[in-house]
């Protein structure tokens, strides 16, 4: 869960010329989908890492935060990094 949550992680600090809807982000969408109540916060990284951006800031940097605290609700075990 923590590796997927680290792509995850780096991806929402990409450069606004790299993509982050890629196929390691994909993967660790899914590894992550059994583990919070509701998959919302997983649907709207993709959507947020799909849509193009102007600025660095502009992107996933929210449901990033949303999917880590989810998962803190749920008594999972998130690195501290990445808290």
């Amino acid at each position: 869960m923590n590796l997927a949550l680290t792509v995850l992680h780096a991806a929402t600090y990409r450069a606004a010329s790299v993509p982050i809807a890629t196929s390691d982000v994909r993967l660790a969408l899914r590894v992550l989908y059994p583990f919070p109540r509701d998959q919302t916060d997983l649907r709207a990284y993709w959507e947020s890492a799909s849509n193009p951006r102007d600025r660095p800031w502009e992107g996933c940097h929210n449901s990033d935060s949303r999917i880590v605290s989810a998962l803190l609700e749920k008594d999972c075990a998130v690195n501290a990094e990445l808290r």
